[in-house]
């Protein structure tokens, strides 16, 4: 139980791309809390699913569905803001992928961000929104680039929202850092973006790796952690929490590998990259994780080790 929760046990949340790979961590951190989730997604049917594997978890009618096809329409979260039962919450994750022509990539961001604050200034019951960084999908740096300008235009603009209409709700946003930990279904989601860089580094495949610089890292639960405790804690109000727990480099990580497994064979060392020396403003950010009854964040071997016994588990 979250202490003194700006929104009541029992209410509704939307968490729009609820079947992303941070988004249904973060619906089912919700529901394991007692929360009820309304998640939105492009196709019902194949995201179903999520409603068999939540109504088994957490029983029935706590968790639906719903469809929103094109985030970049105007009014396309209206239905799913009001529903049969008007939202207290929302947890916005859900980006535009795949269209990476930065013309028409950057603008759909933008949209479907401002679009959702749109929507949820129509409805009272809302008390909270968090804007959530979705990961970057694997692909080539054309892509990654234009996604990364969309999502930071995309909080530029809800940010200019926030303080032009000046709506009832709180507005956070969580900026998390690459991901490793689990999944929350990994015979569904399989190990889609940066826990798709940490299997293939385990397996001896290299992808993204010679490209994507030494950065830092965030446990998957911790960053759904921030991203609920942003909509739930009070003393969190128009702020941005910075999931960066610590750096890391691919060579960093084949070492916790080797110490880990030390009859499994993994690839040499990567030519050095050198060290992401940035200085965070993260505290904020453990000061929430302490509220889930955490000692701050989830160091990296810790979430390398849920990691690779996941992927073990399922490759079996």
């Amino acid at each position: 139980m979250y202490p003194d929760p700006r929104i009541p046990v029992g209410s509704w949340i939307l968490v729009t791309g609820v079947n992303g790979m941070v988004a249904s961590n973060i619906a089912s951190l919700l529901l394991e809390m007692g929360y009820k989730v309304r998640g939105t997604v492009r196709n019902v049917e194949k995201a179903s699913w999520m409603q068999e594997k939540f109504d088994k978890l957490y029983g029935k009618n706590n968790f639906e569905l719903v469809s929103v096809a094109d985030l970049a329409d105007e009014g396309a979260f209206d239905e799913a803001v009001k529903g049969i039962s008007g939202v207290s919450g929302i947890a916005h994750v859900a980006s535009i992928v795949g269209h990476f022509d930065p013309n028409t990539g950057i603008p759909g961001v933008i949209d479907g961000a401002v679009n959702t604050l749109k929507s949820a200034a129509k409805e009272p019951s809302v008390k909270a929104f968090l804007l959530g960084y979705v990961l970057p999908p694997c692909g080539l740096e054309r892509t990654m680039d234009v996604y990364a300008a969309g999502k930071a235009e995309a909080e530029a603009a809800s940010w200019k929202f926030m303080k032009e209409t000046k709506p009832a709700f709180v507005f956070n946003a969580v900026l998390p850092s690459a991901n490793f930990g689990i999944v929350c279904d990994p015979e569904h989601q399989g190990f889609s973006s940066t826990t798709g860089w940490l299997k293939s580094l385990f397996e001896g495949e290299l992808t993204l790796h010679n490209f994507v610089p030494p950065q830092f890292a965030v446990d998957t639960i911790d960053c759904a952690r921030l991203h609920v405790g942003a909509l739930l804690d009070t003393s969190v109000e128009n702020q941005r929490l910075f999931g960066y727990a610590e750096p890391y480099t691919w060579n960093e990580m084949l070492g916790v590998f080797r110490s880990m497994y030390p009859n499994r064979k993994f690839m040499d060392d990567l030519p050095d990259a050198g060290r992401d020396l940035s200085t965070v403003t993260n505290e904020r950010a453990a000061e929430v994780l302490r509220k889930f009854g955490r000692p701050g964040f989830t160091s990296l071997k810790e979430s390398i080790k849920a990691a690779t016994e996941q992927i073990l588990a399922f490759t079996k």
